[in-house]
């Protein structure tokens, strides 16, 4: 699986840190559990026809945003299948990604985590046709990474994550 997002607000819901042993060296890491709203058209980066699955289009609602958007667009699905399920968990992973954190006006300001492995999914889907998508992010943060991640926790934060060329292909 390839989860990935360009320049998008989420929030850092939790930052926990942990010490992981590299043959006899200890070198931190942390887990970054962190929520973001996505379309519906976003499920496709976890299965095809998950989309069709959880949204379908009621033509028989009463309301004319759909009325336009189903002349536009047919791929338009803002309703719920099941109005009562909660969440889905997705238990599959994004290996050797790149979790980027704006947090200024230049690139030097930003946070960049390389080679991270983010899982824990948890889907929740929502009448409009978005979807809540929660994630942990497992990385590697240098000691001036983990305090600026430690002033964000609660926060908005813009993020992008995107898996290289050359980890796509191992995959």
């Amino acid at each position: 699986m390839q989860f990935e997002i360009d320049k998008t607000v989420a929030t850092l819901v939790n930052l926990n840190l942990r010490a992981e042993l590299h043959g006899e060296d200890k070198k931190t890491a942390a887990d970054l559990k962190i929520r973001v709203d996505l379309t519906n058209d976003s499920l496709a980066m976890f299965a095809p026809t998950l989309k069709d699955a959880l949204f379908f289009f009621d033509k028989g609602a009463d309301h004319d945003l759909i009325d336009q958007a189903e002349k536009h667009d047919k791929n338009y699905k803002p309703h719920l299948r099941f109005d009562m399920l909660p969440s889905i968990k997705w238990a599959d992973e994004t290996v050797g990604a790149e979790l980027t954190i704006y947090r200024g006006i230049s690139d030097e300001s930003n946070i960049k985590l390389e080679l991270c492995t983010i899982d824990g999914f948890v889907i929740e889907p929502k009448m409009g046709g978005t979807c809540t998508i929660t994630m942990r992010v497992q990385a590697h943060p240098d000691e001036q990474q983990v305090g600026h991640l430690a002033m964000m926790i609660g926060t908005k934060i813009e993020i992008s994550i995107e898996v290289p060329e050359y980890q796509a292909e191992l995959e």
